[in-house]
């Protein structure tokens, strides 16, 4: 069997639809490493930095450029901003409303005891 031919087998625990986005996230990570020659940089570049670079690129000046050299000019501020939080959110995952402490109580409401004693 070639290598286009390859079969990854995804443990079965998965749900199909998280099976696929789980092999659709495989194949974008291995297309990510693939280094391409960029005439607007005038160097090699893997698609990930590229993909990184123009997002930086946007959210800073509201103008990314294409591995060619065309622009992409985001006018909308709404556009912006969610260029922004997409890119916030894969820097460091999204924002969640909870806090993991472990089951440790971080607050406990004294009322009516001594201040100093505590």
């Amino acid at each position: 069997m070639d290598e286009n031919n390859e079969i990854i087998e995804q443990p079965q625990s998965l749900p199909p639809v998280e099976q696929v986005r789980r092999l659709l996230a495989d194949t974008f990570k291995r297309y990510g490493d693939t280094v391409v020659y960029s005439d607007y940089l005038a160097k090699k570049i893997s698609y990930k930095e590229y993909l990184a670079l123009i997002l930086w690129e946007v959210v800073t000046t509201g103008t990314g450029h294409f591995l060619e050299g065309q622009a992409l000019k985001i006018d909308k501020y709404g556009d912006w901003l969610d260029t922004v939080k997409f890119l916030a959110n894969h820097l460091d995952g999204p924002v969640g409303n909870t806090i993991n402490t472990g089951s440790v109580n971080l607050y406990k409401v004294y009322v009516g005891i001594d201040e100093s004693k505590v």
